[in-house]
């Protein structure tokens, strides 16, 4: 089942070139914060067409209609990822800070302080994302108010329903396919301007090595920002959305 959603989120990913270039345009501009929310708006609404629709059934892309809508989800998935992963963080400095007084002292204790805090914080820090991500899945799911994103009760009901060991799985193989998609597109960009900068040198004697270095930065930056980013986007949004589907 978990191999079907990977099948459909890829196939769907790459619906709609055009859609994924307007994605791009957006991810380009996150650097002026605002725009990251429409990218966090846009991933809300991928997520709500999964978990309204099915694995393998016909769901279409989102469209980019309403940016005053798009924002105002994305500043509600801001909200419940913030508010989600907030404990672990002030958990894990406190220990951080703790440990660090303590080695004042004793070295000893204060690494020993340090590590715990460390693996408490990492741990913390996956299940509250997990939870972040399933509980804007229910509020896609249900009447999309922000306490919906926070009913503990029901979270823990559809956690227990589809199992913390699928899920991790779940991430797992996703953290692998954002890998694999990546260096594949890496390896094959790198491998066509190898061969296009051996060419140009042995034509130009060199001279032209300089404009094809720059040429395939361009290239792979473009690549990258207009087709990799939101493909991947869309993917992780889309999967996040169908695994919810699986609670009984």
């Amino acid at each position: 089942m978990i191999l079907d959603i990977y099948k459909d989120a890829l196939e769907y990913s790459f619906q709609d070139g055009k859609r994924l270039v307007k994605l791009g345009i957006i991810c380009l501009f996150n650097f002026l914060i605002l725009p990251m929310f429409l990218e966090l708006g846009y991933s809300y609404r991928v997520i709500k067409v999964a978990v309204d629709g099915m694995i393998n059934g016909e769901d279409t892309l989102p469209n980019f209609d309403d940016a005053i809508s798009m924002f105002i989800d994305g500043l509600k998935v801001f909200v419940v990822k913030f508010v989600y992963m907030i404990v672990p963080i002030i958990i894990f400095v406190i220990l951080m800070v703790i440990g660090k007084a303590v080695g004042g002292a004793s070295p000893t204790a204060g690494g020993i302080i340090t590590f715990i805090g460390a693996v408490i914080g990492i741990v913390l820090g996956i299940v509250c994302y997990i939870l972040s991500d399933l509980g804007i899945c229910h509020m896609a799911n249900g009447d999309e108010s922000l306490s919906t994103a926070f009913d503990y009760k029901a979270l823990r009901e559809i956690v227990d329903s589809i199992g913390w060991l699928r899920l991790i799985g779940f991430y797992i193989g996703l953290i692998v396919i954002r890998f694999v998609v990546v260096l594949i597109v890496a390896i094959v960009l790198g491998i066509i301007f190898t061969i296009l900068g051996v060419s140009v040198a042995a034509l130009t004697a060199g001279a032209g090595i300089a404009g094809v270095v720059i040429l395939g930065f361009i290239v792979m930056f473009a690549v990258f920002c207009f087709i990799v980013v939101p493909f991947l986007t869309i993917f992780e949004a889309r999967s996040i959305g169908l695994v919810y589907n699986l609670k009984e």
